[in-house]
């Protein structure tokens, strides 16, 4: 009898213990349930001015790589305004926006300018949006030949390009090599979408956004909320946050030259950007109307 009582009090025990665990469980689900859910992010890069230093890219492939890897942001929005730069910074922050578009949804609004580099970079958007009265293209590259050396005996070279690195010939080719590479991103992105030759665009013409538009160049006439309500229907979201990414840089931004001569609606020089570069024969997505100089002599316009 007394064996019986205590089995009859085990299950007793074992039945208040699992109904005690389901009231616990039933009251932290519905506690989380209750608890408000955190929004998918659109994420904002802002890439403007003159992209020049070695500083300017490394903090906008610091935002690219923020975007790419936190799991939060379900998209980007890309906004630039930006006469373009160096060919090597311009290149990493094309291919780096291109690496992002592969994970997420990238939208690229186009806020006043997007010339040459400017126009590079947009490129690695899924689509382009731009304000109407944005100027957009100026495709090409410039770059200044390298020096020319009178033959002295303070100079002595094993080669006769020893010096300057190219032969004149051979530099021009080069130049047209870097055209070649923005075409083809050109073709890449725009495809069947272009309503212009890649001749006819090399010539280096400036587009207002309603032309873009009928050239294709660009998907949309726009703004900045056209852009994010893009991101948020490839996304498929429909309640979201939007966050400017570029903002947890900007103390970085605000130190770069680039950015601060933009800011400061600066012109950039032929002398200033052989400074930044430490090379006589750089090449540059850039639009030459950002250059002050009243010496174009030794400077190659593709």
């Amino acid at each position: 009898m007394d064996t019986l009582k205590e089995i009859i009090k085990v299950r007793y025990r074992i039945v208040a213990i699992l109904l005690a665990l389901v009231i616990t469980i039933s009251v932290v689900m519905a506690f989380y349930i209750l608890l408000p859910k955190k929004k998918p992010v659109i994420g904002i890069i802002k890439i403007h001015g003159y992209l020049i230093t070695e500083y300017s890219k490394d903090i906008y492939l610091k935002a690219i790589r923020y975007a790419e890897e936190n799991d939060t942001i379900a998209g980007v929005v890309v906004r630039v305004y930006s006469p373009g730069g160096i060919a090597s910074t311009v290149e990493h922050i094309y291919h780096s926006l291109k690496r992002l578009k592969r994970v997420k949804p990238v939208v690229v609004c186009i806020e006043g300018l997007a010339a040459s580099g400017g126009y590079y970079v947009s490129l690695a958007g899924e689509y382009i949006i731009a304000e109407p009265t944005s100027f957009i293209g100026n495709i090409g590259v410039i770059a200044i030949m390298p020096p020319l050396i009178i033959p002295s005996e303070l100079l002595v070279e094993t080669g006769p390009y020893k010096y300057t690195g190219f032969e004149v010939h051979t530099f021009c080719l080069t130049v047209k090599d870097a055209l070649g590479n923005f075409l083809r991103a050109i073709n890449e992105s725009r495809g069947d979408r272009l309503k212009i030759s890649l001749l006819n665009l090399s010539q280096g013409m400036l587009y207002i956004g309603s032309k873009a538009l009928e050239l294709g160049l660009i998907d949309k006439l726009g703004s900045l909320p056209d852009a994010i309500s893009l991101v948020a229907n490839l996304t498929r979201i429909k309640e979201y946050e939007v966050v400017d990414i570029t903002e947890r840089i900007r103390e970085e931004l605000l130190r770069d030259l680039g950015y601060n001569l933009w800011l400061n609606k600066t012109k950039l020089t032929i002398g200033l950007l052989n400074k930044i570069t430490m090379l006589e024969n750089s090449l540059y997505y850039l639009s030459p109307l950002f250059i002050n100089s009243s010496n174009f002599i030794s400077t190659v316009w593709t």
